[in-house]
């Protein structure tokens, strides 16, 4: 038995109709979609982060966040939708593509896509399988407007780790104004991050900013100061309870609650502090041998303050050569606006928080270790960034040989003699 993981990127269809992706290598549980609205692994001006989860075709959710390049009145958005897991909007707010979870195919998934951009689109994903997991929930939850313990239930089964998104919306599949983004992860009180990210509408001189913790799951971050934040209080037999610090007038956030025999570890680390190109790191304290890991992060070192300048990376990676990130930027304090976003198909980490636009640190994975993951900093500025990683690994250990997809493979084998 084995927890399957496989990450990547493919190409979202220029025109709305079904779309069928293959080369995962089995058949999928859970998924978690990712982009920044580009239409190939480069860097362009504006910024459009999204973020998506789903189980079933009844099950998913996306957020999506704008901030428009070069404009001297700042111009952001944020919209959360619970009818698809593949959502951008346009620098002005639009909406630009979206796409619903059809169904779970033996070797991938079949999406349908709603609303299409007019021309294809990089999508980076995460997809969890194997018998190792074996319960998967995704959906939404509206807070109340109130302090204290706050709890998501319903889910049938006691999560072993969840993953909470929201943009601080009180109502879903309409576009706001101001960007606000929380991405947070738990797995009980002691081993839970969030990042959070925002950009304030309307203002001469942008005001953008980041937020980065490992002792709460979820917030909401905006004009530089926490409207709210909830650290996690613990999983419960039919779902997990968090604690609102401030009231959260009844905001909308996201979940994907994962169970199952395989191991999850919830590891906040610090880049290197050499700088170069091609430096070496060895990222240890996981306690297994992981098959896969997502990772976020702010792009800058540990800090339990709010910080100038938006900054987001998120990644995801199941091998060297299975690896998917992107990366936005937003300059604080800027006369007209100055903003990024880039995706590359060859890393698990961009950090392109220069104002030209260019990369000051990036990842790829190297190998997994019995104790984590060697990674090769093929840019390193020795900024010691505090990076957020979630690992994974099967409940056995690592498949033989690094192949993720050993198991799968075997079992098809034993059933087909």
């Amino acid at each position: 038995m084995a927890l399957l993981v496989k990450a990547g990127t493919f190409e979202l269809r220029a025109t709305p109709g079904a779309q069928s992706v293959t080369g995962i290598g089995f058949k999928g549980k859970a998924g978690i979609f990712f982009g920044t609205g580009l239409p190939a692994f480069d860097v362009y001006a504006h910024l459009e982060p999204w973020l998506g989860a789903a189980v079933a075709s009844d099950q998913e959710w996306a957020i999506a966040l704008s901030s428009r390049d070069n404009v001297a009145t700042t111009d952001t958005h944020r919209q959360m939708d619970s009818d698809g897991c593949i959502m951008c909007l346009t620098e002005e707010g639009d909406l630009d593509y979206k796409a619903n979870l059809t169904s779970w195919d033996d070797d991938g998934f079949t999406i349908n896509v709603s609303t299409a951009s007019g021309h294809i689109e990089k999508i980076g994903y995460i997809i969890l399988g194997g018998d190792d997991l074996s319960n998967a929930a995704a959906g939404v939850k509206q807070l109340a407007n109130s302090t204290g313990n706050q709890s998501v239930t319903g889910l049938a089964f006691q999560p072993d780790i969840d993953l909470l998104a929201t943009v601080g919306n009180t109502a879903l599949g309409a576009s706001n104004i101001h960007l606000i983004g929380s991405l947070g992860w738990a797995i009980d009180a002691s081993h839970q991050c969030l990042t959070a990210i925002s950009a304030v509408v309307g203002v001469a001189h942008s005001v953008t900013c980041a937020y980065q913790r490992t002792d709460r799951c979820v917030c909401q971050l905006h004009n530089d100061a926490i409207s709210w934040e909830a650290p996690f209080v613990g999983q419960t037999a039919d779902g997990f309870t968090i604690n609102l610090l401030q009231a959260p007038s009844t905001d909308y956030i996201g979940y994907l609650a994962l169970k199952g025999d395989f191991q999850k570890a919830i590891l906040p680390w610090t880049a290197t502090a050499s700088s170069g190109s091609d430096v070496s790191q060895a990222v240890t304290g996981v306690g297994f041998t992981p098959v896969g890991m997502f990772t976020q992060g702010w792009c800058r070192a540990a800090s339990s303050s709010v910080s100038a300048d938006l900054r987001l990376s998120i990644g995801a990676a199941s091998g060297a050569s299975d690896e998917t990130a992107v990366d936005v930027t937003d300059q604080d304090a800027q006369a007209t606006t100055n903003s990024y976003r880039s995706h590359a198909g060859d890393r698990t980490y961009v950090d392109r928080g220069s104002a030209d636009g260019l990369v000051d640190s990036d990842f790829e994975v190297t190998s997994w270790g019995a104790d984590g993951v060697t990674v090769n900093w093929v840019t390193s500025d020795g900024g010691e960034d505090q990076i957020l990683s979630v690992f994974l690994g099967s409940a056995g250990g690592a498949p033989p040989a690094g192949n993720p997809h050993y198991y799968y493979q075997l079992l098809r084998k034993r059933r087909a003699s």
